[in-house]
């Protein structure tokens, strides 16, 4: 399968996607973190990371303060 690019002969198009977990308000803090620490594990695991990588997405988190960690 083509990528976007090779499909339209072009080089310059990054396309990005935002993916986010939402909880109710008001949740519990520590199963907040419980979350927390599951989407980070999730995001540094190698096998996930080398399959994103194989189809050249750019994979990080972003923290409640903003800072986005590649």
């Amino acid at each position: 399968m083509p990528t976007f690019n090779e499909g339209l002969g072009t080089s310059g198009v990054v396309w990005t996607a935002w993916r986010f977990a939402a909880v109710p308000r008001g949740i519990a803090a520590e199963r907040l973190k419980f979350l927390e620490g599951a989407i980070e594990v999730a995001m540094h695991d190698r096998e996930l990371l080398d399959e994103y990588k194989k189809i050249g997405v750019i994979a990080g988190t972003q923290s409640k303060t903003g800072r986005i960690t590649p």
